[in-house]
């Protein structure tokens, strides 16, 4: 199996908006070879939906439940082990809402697994991950919601999807939904490469991939992520801002 050194730092910031953080991340990167081997290291970026700390409790119960599974389910690829938690976590939100009649109480999650140089992404809603190689960005994940949905599907073009008010509609998320849709994308990492996990409290500010490469192209990650926080903090910070960069 094929190494890639990696160096990775995470940040959540509250905005100028929201009184609470719905957000949440996570990241694990094994202190054993043995472990790096065999599981490799998980990064995780959740979006809580359903305001006040409902939101708050989707995103962190979510993440948490994800990272454990996937390192407890030795028998199965890095997909399966994030999807496997993703089940889990759906399947306890959905009980739970049933059971104390929360009208929402969801969250939307991005997951990168790193094994070697193999990384798995996985996806529900619209939190997003991207990729910088030879200063070519690419957004990986497609976003979970109603607009997007049309403009794949053809009825609505990029530039009427910008102005759409059915703009940030999920049509798929953990919690919100008793069946989620999940995608997942595989990649081969390169030296050099830089990756980037975010929820849509930076994204939707920087819809044009052009922004995003300018945020990751310099700088170290901590760096990256700072410059990504503030720009959306000065664009009007409007929702929570979670960012994870890697390099």
């Amino acid at each position: 199996m094929s190494f890639i050194k990696i160096n990775a730092f995470g940040e959540t910031n509250v905005g100028l908006v929201r009184k609470n953080n719905e957000d949440y991340l996570t990241y694990f990167e094994p202190g054993s070879a043995e472990v790096t081997e065999a599981f490799g290291r998980l990064y995780i970026v959740a979006d809580g939906v359903g305001g006040a700390a409902t939101g708050e409790v989707a995103s962190k119960f979510a993440a948490l439940k994800v990272l454990h599974t996937y390192y407890s389910q030795p028998g199965l690829n890095p997909w399966q082990r994030i999807k496997a938690g993703m089940k889990h976590a759906n399947e306890a939100l959905v009980t739970y809402i049933r059971q104390n009649a929360q009208a929402r109480m969801a969250t939307t999650m991005t997951a990168a697994a790193v094994n070697g140089d193999q990384m798995t992404v996985v996806n529900v809603g619209d939190s997003r991950a991207y990729l910088l190689r030879d200063g070519v960005i690419r957004q990986i994940t497609q976003d979970h919601n109603l607009v997007n949905e049309m403009i794949r599907n053809g009825v609505l073009t990029e530039e009427q999807a910008k102005t759409a008010k059915v703009k940030n509609q999920l049509t798929s998320s953990l919690g919100g939904h008793e069946v989620f849709k999940a995608d997942v994308f595989m990649e081969t990492l390169m030296p050099g490469d830089r990756v980037l996990l975010c929820s849509d409290g930076f994204c939707r500010y920087a819809e044009d991939p052009q922004i995003v490469k300018k945020f990751m192209q310099t700088g170290t990650p901590e760096q990256i992520v700072n410059n990504c926080i503030q720009y959306a903090r000065n664009s009007g910070g409007q929702d929570n801002i979670t960012v994870i960069a890697m390099e």
